[in-house]
Formats: structure tokens, sequence, C-alpha cells
């Protein structure tokens, strides 16, 4: 498939269903409807078998390969055993072709970026933790836009499993296969299959942030103390919860109407989505009460000035239970959210429209508490 994306200045409407969508100087007018793209009947419009590269490169059998592997860990930030499971994260990315953007070891680059944080929930202590980073040289003039693919690794931290005890859950079992594992399995697929169809003009970077569900402090430590070069044109694209129960995928683009608009994110997932025959919804009406937008790690990158997205699954009955297994999978809808996915990050990646600059960063990058700190050392 043949991506067409030298402008997000379409003026020709798009009508789905009950939506109209119409792109204008990179914005998008939703209509009074929730839904961003409705396709006529039937749960998806193109199957899940196909000859194009991203049908060859993104199904079930490859996600499901890593998606096991971190199902069968307790990825609990907070304790000393998550750092062997980063440093297998840091090898599949190494193995798919990418080069590692973490800490410095000697004369060397790591895949894996330290810090530190005070526990939200428990006594509080002080916990190390390390995020993931790897990334796809792109061929394009430098200083090269950095495209940002992200999804959180880690599960309930052993301390919030412990509360639960005392609350009379046992989740010594809990794999958080949709929280966020799933989501992880797919950044590492489509990291993949991105090295398989590039080189590409811009870095693609692949980040893996622990602690989101600590309040996002793993993403918050990389705002602090960016170890790379974030020119204008980056953007950021996370994933969380894409295999929850239902149709939709919910499309968060901006914390507010506004933002909605000027994001430039907003037309090309919904174009995207579009072509796939893919139901979304727009992310501003979708449980409001619940504030989705603020509780994962594409709001920090937000907050730095990037303009940034989260490709939701929606709620689920499962969420921060013993449920979210591998059995109670939506796995067709992994499948196309991880689709999308590549189809985004691909067209990004290739973008050449002329690089918007970054927005001023905010005053604080994260709406959680909490304290932390970039590297190893408390001060």
């Amino acid at each position: 498939m043949t991506l067409r994306l030298t402008s997000f200045t379409d003026t020709a409407p798009v009508v789905t269903g009950q939506t109209s969508l119409v792109r204008m100087h990179g914005m998008v007018a939703p209509s009074l409807s929730n839904r961003l793209v409705r396709p006529d009947p039937g749960d998806f419009s193109r199957s899940l078998a196909g000859s194009r590269p991203v049908e060859r490169l993104i199904t079930e059998e490859r996600l499901m390969a890593p998606l096991r592997i971190l199902c069968e860990h307790p990825r609990e930030a907070d304790r000393p055993g998550y750092s062997e499971l980063a440093s297998w994260m840091g090898a599949e990315l190494e193995a798919a072709g990418g080069h590692p953007l973490g800490d410095r070891v000697g004369a060397e680059r790591s895949f894996l970026q330290q810090f530190q944080y005070k526990e939200v929930y428990g006594p509080g202590e002080t916990v190390t933790s390390a995020n993931v980073i790897g990334y796809l040289p792109g061929t394009g003039p430098g200083p090269r836009r950095k495209i940002f693919l992200m999804a959180h690794p880690d599960g309930l931290s052993a301390v919030q499993k412990e509360i639960d005890r005392g609350k009379g859950r046992d989740l010594s079992s809990y794999q958080g296969a949709n929280d966020n594992a799933a989501a992880v399995a797919a950044v590492i697929q489509v990291f993949s299959a991105l090295k398989s169809t590039g080189p590409h003009l811009w870095d693609v970077v692949a980040f893996l942030p622990s602690a989101e569900e600590e309040g996002k402090k793993g993403s918050e430590a990389f705002g602090l103390r960016p170890n790379m070069t974030i020119p204008p044109g980056s953007r950021a694209l996370n994933l969380e919860m894409i295999a929850s129960p239902g149709r939709d995928l919910v499309l968060y683009t901006g914390p507010s109407a506004e933002g909605v608009l000027a994001n430039p994110l907003t037309p090309l997932l919904g174009r995207l989505a579009h072509d796939e025959g893919i139901p979304v919804k727009d992310g501003l009406g979708y449980e409001p009460e619940k504030k989705w937008w603020r509780r994962s790690d594409h709001e920090v990158f937000h907050n730095m000035g990037l303009h940034a997205a989260m490709i939701f699954g929606g709620s689920s009955g499962a969420y921060h239970t013993e449920h979210d297994d591998l059995a109670s999978l939506n796995l067709p809808k992994l499948v196309h959210a991880a689709r999308l996915a590549y189809l985004a990050t691909h067209a990004l990646a290739n973008d050449r429209s002329l690089a918007q600059p970054l927005r001023a960063a905010e005053a604080r990058l994260n709406s959680h508490a909490g304290a932390v700190w970039p590297g190893l050392v408390e001060p």
C-alpha cells in the first residue's frame, strides 16, 4: 500500500456512516456525533489476511510470541526483577535491527535509561527502574525528527498488589495482558516491521517507559532529561489497552477540542482508520469522567511540546483484576490496532511536509504527583 503523506492539508470531506470529517489545514472538524469513523456493518472492513506488507508483517501469530513472554512475568516496576525483563525487551529491539538510545555504559549506549522515583502507593520508598529505548535511524537531513512509538510494559506494582491483598483481592497471578502487555508486543512487532520496510526519512524511536502505573514516572524522567535531540516535526504515538472487548478503538489527540483540531495526528489517524475499515471514536467524548487522556504516557510528551496521540482500546471489566489475562484478549482488535500504529508511524517517518515547530513545554510535565529523578542519584 502506498501512503501519500506529503501534506496534511486535504480538504475533501470523508463521509463514513454517521460522520463527516472535513480535513482542512491539518485539522479535523468532527460532527456532533462522538464517532470519528464508523464503517458500515461488519466488525472490520478488511479481513486479517492479506498480501500487503502491513498484513504480512503484523499478524496474530507474530504478536503472540512476545505477548506470551510478557504475560509470564509480573512486570513489577518496583522490584529488581524488572531490570531483567527490561534487558530482554532491549534485546528484542536489537534483534529487530534497533540501535540503543539509553544510558551510556562506558563509551557505548545501552537500551536502558535508568531513573528513580518515590513510590506513590505504600510506604513511599525510593525505587530504581528503567525505560527501554531503541531506534531505527532515518536517512533524512539532520537533526532528524523523532517519531516515538510507545507503550508502558509495567503492570501493577508489588506494593499495589499488596494493598489489594489487604482488601481481600489476590493478584498474585495477575498478568496485565491487556494493560499493557498487548500494546508492548505491538510496539515490538511494529518496530520490526518498520525495519523490514525501511529505511525511512526520520528516526523511529521505540520507547517503553516504566512505572506508568505509578503515575507515568518513567516518561516524566525522560522528559526531565531527554537523552537525545528532539527537533521540530517530532511526534509521539502511545498504545494503551488495545485488546479490550468491543469493536471500537478510541483516539485521543488532545486534552480539549482546540488541541484535537490543532494536532496533525487527528486527520492522519482518522484517514488511516477509515481506509482500513477500523471503527474508532473520538476520545473527547469517551468516558470523560475517567480522564483517560491524563492517565498514560503520551500526556508527558504532549506537555513536552510534541504533537502526541493515544490509540486506546477502551474500558474493560478486567481492568486491574486477575481476569486481565491472555484468554480475555480481543485478538482481532489487537491486530488491527497494531496495524493502525504501523501505518501511522510509517507515514510520519516518511512525511516530507514542512516541520512544525514544537509547542512551548508546559511548566509541569506530568499531571500526576510524586517525585522522580533521572539517573541513579536521589537529590
